[in-house]
């Protein structure tokens, strides 16, 4: 039987409870499916995943140094890492970035997008040449 588990997230987590979850992400089977709004950065991933469908709705900066992002990746020159959505779906009533790489080099893959966000939402931020965006159906970058 194929595991279908939900997780939803609706307020900021901390970097280190950030950090487990994405290391939770990495274990899981692609069946995963994972929600999350009303953070700074919905997701946070330090290293290559898998994920069956994600779902971000509005971020909401409460504090702390660090912008808002739909979905942040720390890149890697040495061992740039690589995160898989097979359905990505984004929901904003702000013009947040969807996807924001710092760091150096990554490569997302999105299978297929359900995205609606308001007009001049920029969806890739991130200027390393290493950065590679392998898009789906409905993706647009």
């Amino acid at each position: 039987m194929k595991k279908n588990l939900l997780l939803r997230l609706g307020v900021s987590v901390p970097n280190e409870g950030a950090r487990r979850l994405a290391n939770w992400i990495q274990r899981e089977p692609a069946g995963t499916r994972i929600e999350a709004e009303g953070c700074a950065r919905n997701y946070r991933f330090w290293s290559s995943a898998d994920v069956q469908q994600l779902t971000s709705g509005t971020p909401n900066k409460r504090g702390g140094t660090s912008g808002t992002t739909h979905i942040w990746i720390h890149g890697s020159n040495s061992a740039p890492p690589t995160i898989r959505i097979r359905k990505l779906i984004v929901r904003s009533t702000n013009t947040t970035n969807i996807f924001t790489i710092e760091d150096g080099a990554a490569t997302v893959i999105l299978d297929s997008c359900d995205v609606k966000v308001p007009a001049g939402t920029k969806f890739k931020v991130g200027g390393s040449k290493g950065i590679v965006m392998k898009l789906g159906a409905g993706c647009q970058a």
